[in-house]
């Protein structure tokens, strides 16, 4: 019966998909008639012809980037790809109104990307292939950063101001610990570092590692040395919150997403200057890498406790100094201006969007 009920599940999520997609499509065809879409406004121009959406939420995230630093992005219109924008906040890209969708390339663009025809148009390459080479780091090869969480940007939230009067020698994190999401890290072994359930059993030990339940108990309780979990489960962190309330932490364990290490949450520590604990393959996958005792504390899947423990016994001026070297490289490598100036420079000519479940799944041994 239970197999039953998944599977009634899986088709009802289906079907609420393709009509998502469909719906969409058809919000589209209707502003074409109307002459309501967006329409070229003179801003540098970039055009993307993307086969399919198998990007997901980073269709939109990689539009949202360009547009924040003042150009104006052009999608074609293919088909496939149409029929595939009601995931997730890739919806986002129709509700909002701001792409302009053109069979051509405008005459002002840019740049110009392809997933598939690169060679006949000139384009910039860009592949769903984004694990299988990103330990390489080629030099003319540029793996976009996932960002923040869509609604970050899309809300505006990305760079409010946040105060660090507060922080603390204490360390932090909250998400989603539901055992049955956040396995499948371990259980598809194409990654070597323990998954963030794993991560949480281990923490759930130490006497000084609290789980609250409120909000209210996790500010009113906020003291040094202690490490706060937030689990989901219990209360979740209003995404208004969110920055300022990592920003009270000098620290913040990067625990891995569902499929892949990468999280938004990272992005949305650093920008704040709190310190990754992160572990050393995550770490591997960024453009820079992130150095420990610099910008991070590395760990791997033998020592995480060990670093935990370090962390606490680092001075003030230790963290004050790795704060700032975090703030720096978010700003170099994690902002929109940073993402951007890579994606319209002239120095990269093969670029790797992440298309999480895709690409994981199309994943060749990376090292």
């Amino acid at each position: 019966m239970a197999d039953l009920k998944k599977l009634s599940k899986q088709v009802k999520d289906k079907l609420h998909r393709k009509y998502l997609d469909v719906d969409l499509f058809v919000t589209h065809l209707k502003r074409k008639a109307a002459n309501t879409a967006a329409k070229p406004n003179g801003k540098p121009a970039v055009w993307f012809d993307l086969s399919g959406n198998s990007y997901v939420r980073f269709s939109y995230l990689v539009a949202k980037f360009l547009q924040l630093e003042g150009y104006q992005v052009f999608y074609k219109p293919n088909l496939k790809f149409m029929l595939s924008l009601g995931a997730p906040y890739a919806r986002l890209l129709i509700h909002e109104n701001e792409v302009v969708f053109s069979k051509e390339a405008p005459e002002n663009a840019v740049a110009v990307f392809s997933d598939h025809q690169s060679k006949k148009l000139g384009c910039k390459s860009i592949s769903n292939d984004y694990f299988s080479t990103i330990f390489r780091h080629d030099k003319r090869s540029y793996h976009i950063p996932i960002g923040m969480h869509p609604n970050m940007y899309k809300r505006g939230l990305w760079n409010a101001p946040v105060s660090t009067e507060e922080r603390k020698r204490s360390i932090f994190f909250a998400g989603n610990f539901n055992p049955a999401v956040y396995k499948r890290l371990s259980k598809n072994k194409k990654f070597d570092m323990v998954d963030r359930v794993e991560i949480g059993r281990m923490l759930s030990t130490l006497p000084n590692c609290r789980f609250p339940k409120t909000y209210d108990e996790l500010l009113n309780n906020h003291v040094e040395g202690k490490i706060d979990i937030v689990q989901q489960r219990n209360f979740k962190v209003p995404m208004e919150l969110l920055r300022p309330t990592i920003a009270r932490y000098a620290f913040f364990i990067a625990c891995p997403g569902v499929d892949m290490p990468l999280s938004h949450n990272l992005i949305e520590a650093m920008s704040v200057g709190a310190i990754p604990i992160i572990h050393q393959e995550y770490s591997d996958m960024l453009m820079p890498q992130l150095q420990d005792m610099k910008d991070a504390l590395i760990y791997t899947n033998e020592n995480f406790m060990e670093v935990i423990q370090k962390a606490l016994r680092l001075d003030d001026q230790q963290i004050a100094g790795m704060a700032k070297q975090v703030v720096s490289y978010y700003d170099l490598h994690l902002t929109p201006k940073g993402v951007v100036e890579k994606l319209v420079s002239p120095d990269y000519d093969e670029y790797f969007l992440n298309a999480e479940r895709t690409s994981v799944g199309i994943m060749k041994k990376s090292r």
